[in-house]
């Protein structure tokens, strides 16, 4: 079953033809988490846990202002950062980063959350990384 760019407005009649497909799904360009649609209370929230969370992304490249999150699958999560018309890896991790995580791996807010070992791995390949989270290491 193929989908074409699924929008929020649908998203009750993609699911119900999801549980029904014998076959496996595929969609292209979903935007089914519109949250002036979907909506950010009780509602929403059993649509996420019982559907949009088990949409398994195969290729995913979204642009946002100057940096990209990327996932071709199997492989992780990435977070890319525009540099002086460059972009470079500053993160890798097995789940979707959204909202607050993205900034807390660009800005360093929140550092705790951020495992030891990316911040090692970033430092020993030289990527780009907040000031921050080095020093609260002290790598």
């Amino acid at each position: 079953m193929l989908f074409v760019s699924p929008s929020a407005v649908e998203v009750e009649r993609v699911e119900k033809l999801c549980e029904l497909a014998t076959c496996p799904t595929l969609m292209l360009n979903p935007r089914l988490e519109d949250v002036a649609i979907v909506g950010i209370g009780y509602a929403g929230r059993q649509l996420r846990t019982r559907f949009l969370n088990n949409i398994e992304s195969c290729y995913y490249l979204r642009p946002i202002e100057n940096i990209s999150v990327f996932r071709s699958y199997p492989g992780e999560w990435q977070i890319w950062r525009e540099v002086e018309e460059e972009f470079q890896l500053i993160a890798e991790q097995p789940t979707k980063p959204m909202g607050d995580e993205i900034d807390t791996i660009l800005y360093g807010v929140q550092v705790n959350r951020i495992p030891l070992t990316l911040l090692i791995r970033l430092e020993r390949e030289n990527q780009v990384f907040s000031p921050v989270c080095k020093d609260f290491y002290a790598l």
